[in-house]
């Protein structure tokens, strides 16, 4: 009790086995907007990225080396 992370969540309680493959599914049928939540960052704005992801401003931060 009293602890909590706030270090994200990586795929929650999914199987990676089943679900990777299901989301690469949906994707490829152009269900699964990837494009839309994936907002990318260099990596010499690594901050910025960690900023967006704990602000909201974006969805799914991803650090380009």
């Amino acid at each position: 009790m009293g602890k909590s992370w706030d270090g994200g969540i990586v795929e929650g309680s999914c199987i990676p086995q089943t679900f990777i493959p299901y989301i690469l599914d949906l994707y490829r049928k152009g269900v699964f907007p990837i494009d839309a939540i994936v907002t990318r960052f260099g990596f010499e704005d690594i901050n910025g990225a960690f900023k967006a992801g704990r602000t909201g401003k974006a969805i799914k931060p991803v650090v380009v080396f």
